[in-house]
Order: structure tokens, then C-alpha cells, then sequence
């Protein structure tokens, strides 16, 4: 049976864009695919090639017509530090890495704090290099009132956040930072959870450091909503196109 599984959505998708405006007598080929950049489909279509786009194009609406519906909802307890003897709540540093492991599409990532990324995030870093996964974390900048130059300031910043918390090189998440914290020190982007593929969410107190992930007492809520999920990441786009969060080049 033809596996999609593992695809992400964006190249079903993108493909079946594609055939809709092939005229109808045209065969679905390997070259066609590759040309048009979905050679990772391939394995997939195998048994569609060099037939008619007209037979192609129900297998891929069925396709996305079933991711498109609505997951089972559900809501549980994420916990960091002691587990009383009746808990059920699940560890908050595996379901982070669980979560790096699920991701198909995209990762979105709003924290505080960041700490020894090497442990932390290298889940997040292989999902990118293997499956082709995006990635966006928006951070806290130390507040400094009066710096004189915010673009430097926060490039600095992003720096050493790489510095310390990235040693893979390549792929890099893309970075956003809230100008304020740079001309204050009371204002803070203090939120910390992580969105996955539009459908799962973390929303948590804890912060992406060892402490807030293994050592401190630390409560969270991981939803698994494409609504919820959908709503949350609204609310950062909404951010970074009002101009309300900036991106910044770490490597400059």
C-alpha cells in the first residue's frame, strides 16, 4: 500500500497544485516530480507513475482530505520535579523531546530562558536536518535601557543564545526577539511553550533550561488541539507581521 505517512503535507499538497493545472492527457512523471521539487514524493507515487494526472489527483485530495480532519483532543498534565506516589502527570524534558520527534512541518518555539541547548535541543536540531522541519523560537533578550544601537544589541544576544545552545551548525532556527526588551528592563518575553505542526502544544512554566526542564517544580499543559494549536501560533505570526517582534541574524 502506498505510504504518505511520513510526508509532510506541504508536498501532497503542493503536488496535487501541480496536476490541477496539467492538462489531463499528461502522465504523471518521475522528471515532473523532481522538477518540480518533490522528489521526496517519489517512493510514494511510485505506483502512479507515467499514469494519467487525473488518477493522481483523487489519491492526494483523499490523502489530505483525511489529515484535514479534526484530531481527537486531549489535554494532559506535564510535570517537572518530585512525583507523588498517585501522579500521572507525564515528565516535562520527554515530552519536549517526544514532541522534536512527532514534528513533521514546523516547530515553534516562545521561551525565556535557554540552557544548555546541546541536551535540550538536538531533537529540534535533527528533525530539521532529517525531515526538513522549519523552525522559529522567539526569545528573551536581557533588558537594557539606553542601548544605543537595538539592531546590535539584539544580534549580540542572538549570538550567544547560538553559542551556548547550538552547536550543530546548520540548519538554524530563524530568531525573534521583542525590540522593547532591548530599550527596557521590565519588559520581557516571558512566555514559554512550543507549538508543533499546527495540531500539538506545550504551554508551560517551564522555562528551556535544565532546571526548569528536569529540576525545579514546573507545571504544563500539553494539548494536543489543531484549533488550539492553530489559535496559539496566530497569536506569534500576528506579532511578527504587526512588526511587534523582529527577526534578528544570528550569523552576521
Amino acid at each position: 500500500m502506498t505510504d504518505f505517512t511520513s510526508i509532510p503535507t506541504v508536498l501532497p499538497r503542493r503536488l496535487l497544485g501541480s496536476l490541477r493545472r496539467r492538462p489531463d492527457a499528461e502522465a504523471l512523471t518521475a522528471t515532473f516530480s523532481e522538477s518540480a521539487g518533490l522528489g521526496a514524493l517519489l517512493p510514494a507515487l511510485n505506483p502512479f507513475l507515467d499514469r494519467p494526472a487525473d488518477m493522481v489527483v483523487p489519491v492526494l485530495e483523499a490523502v489530505l482530505a483525511e489529515r484535514d480532519q479534526p484530531d481527537a483532543e486531549s489535554v494532559k498534565v506535564v510535570w517537572t520535579g518530585p512525583e507523588p506516589q498517585s501522579g500521572t502527570a507525564r515528565d516535562t524534558a520527554v515530552v519536549l523531546q517526544a514532541l522534536f520527534g512527532e514534528a513533521r512541518e514546523m516547530v515553534f518555539i516562545g521561551g525565556y530562558r535557554f540552557t544548555q541547548g546541546e541536551r535540550i535541543l538536538s531533537g529540534l536540531h535533527r528533525a530539521m536536518r532529517e525531515r526538513g522541519v522549519s523552525a522559529r523560537i522567539c526569545f528573551g533578550v536581557p533588558g537594557s535601557s539606553g542601548a544605543s544601537r537595538e539592531a546590535d544589541f539584539a544580534a549580540r544576544a542572538a549570538r550567544t543564545l547560538l553559542d551556548e545552545n547550538w552547536p550543530f551548525g546548520e540548519p538554524y532556527p530563524e530568531l525573534f526577539y521583542d525590540p522593547l526588551t532591548t530599550r527596557s528592563s521590565t519588559t520581557l518575553v516571558h512566555a514559554k511553550c512550543a507549538i508543533v505542526d499546527e495540531k500539538t502544544s506545550l504551554v508551560t512554566s517551564a522555562n528551556f533550561t535544565h532546571h526548569g526542564q528536569e529540576k525545579n517544580i514546573e507545571v504544563g499543559a500539553l494539548i494536543r488541539s489543531p484549533r488550539f494549536a492553530r489559535s496559539l501560533l496566530a497569536q506569534w505570526l500576528g506579532l511578527i507581521e504587526g512588526g511587534f517582534l523582529a527577526r534578528v541574524d544570528a550569523r552576521r
